[in-house]
């Protein structure tokens, strides 16, 4: 079982949200994706917002990180090893 931290760059909710479906037909039926999505009435920083959130998946970590990283090709993808060998995968707009 792998678990991967999410910290995503993002400028709007409805941008996380698409963010974290994509990772969520990554893990397909094997896993589920939960972000921590601001309420309504909160608004975002000048830059957007810093969204937290965690893929669970039953398969092996070095198993599951090629499909999420190859379903967020359009996005700036950064994976950051922490401890106990999980990744954290950070994603944000692609620079134009």
């Amino acid at each position: 079982m792998a678990d991967f931290p999410l910290l995503l760059e993002a400028p709007d909710k409805p941008w996380a949200e698409h963010v974290g479906a994509l990772v969520q037909q990554a893990l397909e039926s094997r896993g589920s994706v939960h972000l921590n999505l601001p309420g309504e009435s909160q608004t975002g920083a000048p830059g957007g917002y810093t969204i937290t959130g965690i893929a669970v998946c039953d398969e092996p970590a070095g198993d599951m990180l090629a499909p999420i990283t190859a379903k967020l090709t359009e996005y700036e993808v950064r994976l950051e090893p922490l401890d106990r060998g999980v990744t954290q995968i950070i994603v944000a707009p692609a620079e134009p």
